[in-house]
């Protein structure tokens, strides 16, 4: 095939519904259009040699074959054409694959270099520099000055006075001496601490000395699931003055445990408590709305008290299992022969 005859897919596209436009305009005379038909047949037919996408032979091919058959159904005597697509060859849709790119790639290039060249010129008419004509202006004189320097001036400058201001030496203040403690929650029932006290760590200054005696310890007594403490003390408890309950184990104090009490016993609740030995001790304090504010007694002797814990649910014991003894079936009596 000659190479110049080469189209594009698109083109022979075009081509099928230029046909469809030329059948509509010939009415009632299609045979009239059989020749040029039969040529463009022949022409997609020769296109199979180089396009090679598998979409575009199907499609040439559904061409043909309508055409083939309006051909045979206009033609007098009745004739089917070749419609088959002729064999593809490799080297010829290369080079016309090949072709297909390079007009891709040329024709852009080409309109950019000469979108360049348009603005170039454009440029080169706008900004043109423009030449005065008239008379040549007289040539300034060159005059040039020379400055010889003089011997060197020497100039006094006045020292200038700096206001020193004396800095005072700091002094280290001395800090009070902070003890780490935690407000304790209430447990007991008849304790008139407020209950809405939570434990917190505040730093708070050791009591030079104590206001009061110590209270002395008189027993502790396990009943149930509470402990009874009792105390004894020389004083009278002021405003905003309670006794302190404080509960340890294992020798650390346990904040939530204590309580607050304004007569010298208190009941307090071991239910949630874990089994174990406890110590416990008392001291008269100050304190309001719940917040620990000094000590104002030594502590009293540390006394201790047991708890058992609560038992142990009892495991219930295994069914008794049941033995199956199966009822005797009757045994039918026989009948008397008449």
């Amino acid at each position: 095939m000659n190479k110049d005859k080469r189209e594009s897919f698109k083109s022979l596209r075009l081509k099928h519904f230029d046909l469809l436009n030329e059948v509509d305009e010939a009415k009632d005379q299609p045979a009239l259009l059989i020749p040029k038909i039969k040529e463009q047949i022949e022409e997609w037919r020769q296109a199979g040699e180089y396009i090679s996408e598998a979409g575009e032979r199907d499609y040439l091919r559904s061409i043909l074959s309508f055409w083939g058959g309006f051909v045979f159904e206009h033609s007098e005597p009745k004739e089917y054409p070749e419609t088959d697509l002729y064999p593809l060859d490799i080297k010829i849709a290369q080079k016309a694959k090949m072709e297909r790119m390079l007009k891709r790639v040329v024709w852009p290039a080409t309109a950019a270099v000469a979108v360049v060249l348009m603005l170039l010129a454009f440029a080169r008419l706008v900004f043109r520099p423009v030449v005065m004509v008239g008379p040549t202006p007289a040539p300034t004189p060159l005059v040039i000055v020379v400055t010889v320097p003089g011997p060197p001036t020497a100039t006094l400058i006045p020292p200038t006075a700096t206001l020193v201001t004396p800095v005072p030496t700091p002094t280290q203040t001395p800090m009070p001496t902070a003890t780490s403690t935690q407000t304790p929650t209430p447990t007991a029932t008849s304790s008139p601490r407020p209950p809405t006290a939570t434990p917190t760590n505040t730093l708070m200054p050791t009591p030079t000395q104590a206001i009061y005696p110590k209270p002395e310890l008189i027993s502790a007594e396990v009943r149930d699931q509470i402990v009874i403490l009792e105390w004894q003390w020389q004083g009278q408890l002021g405003p905003d003055e309670h006794f302190d309950v404080r509960i340890y184990k294992g020798g650390v104090r346990d904040y939530e445990k204590g309580a607050w009490a304004d007569e010298p016993r208190v009941e307090l609740g071991l239910s949630s408590w874990p089994g174990g030995g406890y110590q416990w001790s008392v001291a008269v304090i100050r304190g309001r709305d719940g917040r620990w504010e000094r000590d104002l007694s030594p502590e009293s002797e540390v006394g201790t008290f047991n708890w058992a814990g609560l038992p142990k649910p009892a495991r219930p014991a295994p069914p008794t299992p049941t033995r199956y003894i199966p009822t005797p079936k009757p045994t039918p009596t026989p009948l008397p022969y008449p």
